[in-house]
């Protein structure tokens, strides 16, 4: 039964084109600017800037290659309404001290080298499909497998988003709420306590929370 699971989880991610999570409302993304900002649960999106004119965002997989979507970068933000072209939007995961990038609660994404700097998912977790990050400049986010440390998520000349030696950079976006500078993270139960602004302690359990602000790993969050 347990692999009949499987096999059906496999089957339906292979339907959806590894879509992954998608905005389903009005929802806006901030460039990142510190390395801190990046916290266990934060969702993101993958973005190729070009100064406003040809922006990309990192949309799914079409085999192992992240093919693009048009998005409008406008005073480091990116807005996505429910009737935009969707991004996919990961989850910056840390796990065992580890960093590793999720399409869902259970879906690791990583890069491996055999396939001509292209990704790969799955829901075991492997020791070397850690990432580490690094800024280089507002539109320069180092991103880079353990499987494949010698190459960094870059936008190709193939017009693709490929773990590539060469190709344009790429910057990280950070789901949030630009008008209260709250963040809204949507968790996957990656994080698990929860504190009122009191510093009350609310629960564990991110869907039984009613309507409010909290706090967790140090940030206030917005439980719409």
């Amino acid at each position: 039964m347990r692999l009949q699971v499987q096999v059906l989880r496999i089957l339906t991610l292979l339907l959806l084109g590894f879509a992954g999570a998608v905005c389903t409302q009005a929802q806006k993304f901030k460039r990142i600017e510190n390395i801190e900002e990046l916290t266990n649960g934060r969702r993101f999106i993958i973005v190729r800037d070009e100064d406003g004119d040809n922006d990309f965002a990192f949309a799914y997989l079409d085999g192992t290659y992240g093919k693009k979507v048009s998005v409008t970068v406008v005073d480091d933000i990116v807005e996505i309404s429910a009737s935009d072209p969707q991004p996919l939007i990961f989850t910056w995961a840390v796990e065992d001290g580890k960093n590793y990038i999720k399409l869902d609660s259970e879906t690791y994404f990583y890069a491996y080298s055999s396939y001509a700097g292209g990704f790969l998912t799955n829901t075991y977790r492997a020791t070397n499909y850690d990432w580490t990050v690094s800024i280089a400049s507002s539109t320069n986010t180092e991103l880079t497998c353990k499987n494949y440390s010698t190459a960094a998520i870059k936008y190709t000349s193939y017009g693709d988003f490929r773990c590539y030696k060469s190709g344009k950079t790429v910057a990280l976006y950070l789901e949030t709420d630009v008008a209260t500078g709250i963040d809204a993270v949507k968790t996957d139960k990656l994080v698990s306590k929860y504190f009122n602004l009191k510093g009350q302690f609310c629960g564990t359990d991110y869907d039984k929370l009613p309507f409010g602000i909290y706090i967790v790993n140090g940030r206030k969050i917005l439980k719409p």
